[in-house]
């Protein structure tokens, strides 16, 4: 075993543990490819309200059903391994984007395998945002391919939690609800995935700045209240590192974890998958506009989020942790976003 990042806990991975580091040639050529809501259905997806209808119903706009359209602005984005260090940088966001009003679902996830696993690009390297802001940096390279067809999203049993193991994680995938977050997905599953619906992975700082209320510096995606019950959140309630409140759970089954913009699901349950550096406690006090990270040569990467293993202070809007790409973690899925060009 291996500590990958100083200070930090090792991350402990079973026989079946897949990577993306090797990359491959990444000299290819680049190919082409706000509504207010505070309220939830534990038990549907049915409800939620976006800038394109329901999950349901119809879109405008470019915005794919289910998802929300976030305003383009300037913030300061808060690093820090739960604010530990206080640093902050100056953020400039230039696009409009649409975000998932949920992480990725297990039903979500299966289309995209009914589909035949899809690959951005096969065998050669591309922009995972044709025309976008991020179209440089966001890249698929032809090495991701053969890690698609990981199967921990299926197995007994994946990555545990980074820091805390509970003997209750296991794959949603298998637990017979598609409402379900999906997790034991690796990185490039993920971008796959989001690709297949036409979108592309949140960068750290678009997830952070919904988590904050896009300027407002909350200290959690809903306010500044720590939450108390399970239906504020899927966390640890009074304790870390404990199934306390009996992930897995639908999407939405926790009604009172809800930014401002209606993004959903954002602190607690699973944490996220996201483009960007993979130490998220460092940062410069500017970033350049538009900033989606440092450029992935390895398999660092970082992740945005609390998870149902989580204390309260760790749903903070700051949190953020080190990631190995080569993992699949029982407490970690995503959700997809689209520039609006």
């Amino acid at each position: 075993m291996r500590r990958l990042f100083p200070g930090f806990p090792l991350l402990l991975c079973a026989s079946a543990c897949v990577g993306v580091q090797d990359l491959g040639d990444r000299s290819g050529t680049t190919t082409d490819a706000a509504t207010d809501s505070t309220e939830g259905d534990a038990s549907s997806t049915d409800s939620v309200t976006t800038e394109g209808g329901t999950t349901e119903g119809g879109t405008t706009d470019g915005g794919a059903a289910g998802t929300i359209l976030i305003p383009a602005g300037s913030f300061n984005a808060e690093w820090g391994f739960n604010r530990w260090n206080g640093r902050t940088s100056a953020a400039r966001i230039t696009h409009d984007f649409w975000v998932d009003a949920h992480e990725v679902t297990v039903g979500q996830f299966r289309a995209w395998l009914d589909a035949s696993m899809p690959a951005p690009c096969p065998g050669t390297s591309c922009s995972l945002e044709p025309g976008g802001p991020y179209a440089e940096s966001m890249r698929w390279y032809p090495k991701d391919d053969k890690y698609l067809g990981s199967t921990m999203y299926k197995a007994s049993g994946c990555e545990t939690s980074f820091f805390y193991l509970d003997k209750n994680d296991k794959p949603t995938f298998n637990a017979g609800d598609d409402r379900l977050p999906i997790n034991c997905v690796t990185f490039a599953q993920a971008v796959a995935v989001c690709h297949s619906r036409g979108m592309r992975l949140l960068t750290e700082v678009e997830w952070h700045y919904i988590a904050s209320g896009r300027g407002q510096q909350r200290t959690y995606p809903w306010g500044e209240a720590a939450p108390t019950t399970c239906m504020q959140s899927i966390f640890a309630l009074d304790g870390a590192g404990e199934n306390k409140c009996g992930f897995p759970k639908p999407v939405l089954a926790a009604p009172g974890d809800v930014s401002r913009d209606g993004v959903h699901d954002l602190a607690g349950s699973v944490s996220e998958w996201i483009f960007g550096t993979e130490a998220p406690y460092v940062m410069p006090e500017k970033l350049p506009d538009d900033y989606a990270g440092a450029t992935r040569t390895d398999d660092k990467l970082a992740s945005r989020g609390g998870r149902f293993a989580s204390k309260p202070a760790e749903l903070a809007a700051t949190f953020g942790m080190p990631r190995n790409a080569t993992y699949a973690y029982t407490d970690l899925g995503f959700r997809c976003a689209k520039t609006k060009l």
